[in-house]
């Protein structure tokens, strides 16, 4: 099946981010208070040419933003494209759990 997003939605494949408890545990999942990340899949025809955002970027949105659309396979979202909460850059290698952990910084205004 192959979703097409429509007006200004966007199809944004979800990037399971592990993190680190107090106590040193790594677990699955989304960290409480962080926001979601995923690769931007499709775009609908009218989404803002202000937001610079394009397929293949990865995004920051609302952990419960979207409509699931999650599968046995995918784990997927449709999202408002005004969700997007930031463009992320220098996103370390999924293979490296560590640098996950590490990587994840909330830019100061």
């Amino acid at each position: 099946m192959k979703f097409i997003p429509q007006h200004d939605r966007l199809l944004v494949e979800l990037i399971e981010v592990p993190f680190k408890t107090e106590a040193g545990l790594i677990m699955p999942g989304q960290a409480p208070g962080i926001p979601a990340l995923g690769r931007i899949l499709a775009t609908g025809p009218l989404v803002p040419d202000t937001l610079s955002i394009a397929v293949g970027d990865v995004v920051a949105f609302a952990a419960h933003a979207g409509h699931s659309l999650s599968g046995p396979s995918r784990r997927q979202v449709l999202l408002p494209a005004k969700d997007v909460l930031a463009t992320v850059e220098d996103l370390p290698e999924a293979n490296k759990e560590e640098d996950l952990l590490a990587g994840f910084v909330l830019a100061d205004n």
